[in-house]
């Protein structure tokens, strides 16, 4: 990846910052719904199904399986168990890079490529030092403006996004 070329490793390797940027930059991994990262992080939100983080000092996305109920895994229609965990975890996994690439291009957008370098060099452990604000506050600042932004749920199809798109 070119970011760790010119960057070098990340100073804590914090998979979201890593794989968010990742999927940013290759959307066509995740593009055969004809949803945008925003209106995937949108539908998650007014759902509930954003994945919740754990604001410890290198903040995670807790990706736990048996918290989906939640993200309809009996609509899966899947033969087995293993088949049905299999899915579940595509579900889980295409959820948290859309949400992780959103955030990435977040603050891309609004705080620059400096800052972004500066957090994959010195750690997520120093995001407010470098942004001047906590990830949690700055979570809450995104979903209360793309809850302003889009006030009437988005249509969104669900069973696209269950499809794979890289076969």
């Amino acid at each position: 990846m070119v970011s760790t070329l010119k960057w070098g490793q990340p100073k804590s390797y914090t998979f979201w910052l890593v794989e968010g940027l990742a999927t940013l930059f290759s959307p066509e991994t995740l593009d055969c719904d004809g949803h945008t990262f925003e209106e995937r992080y949108v539908y998650f939100l007014q759902s509930g199904k954003l994945l919740a983080t754990d604001s410890t000092e290198n903040v995670n996305f807790i990706r736990d399986v048996d918290s989906m109920a939640q993200i309809e895994t009996d609509s899966l229609q899947v033969d087995s168990q293993v088949s049905e965990n299999n899915a579940t975890h595509e579900i889980l996994d295409k959820i948290y890079w859309s949400q992780t690439a959103y955030i990435v291009g977040y603050l891309l957008d609004n705080y620059g490529i400096e800052k972004y370098k500066q957090l994959w060099q010195i750690g997520v452990s120093h995001f407010n030092e470098i942004y001047g604000i906590s990830f949690d506050e700055l979570m809450q600042t995104i979903n209360d403006g793309l809850n302003k932004r889009y006030p009437d749920p988005i249509d969104f199809n669900w069973a696209k996004l269950k499809e794979r798109c890289m076969k």
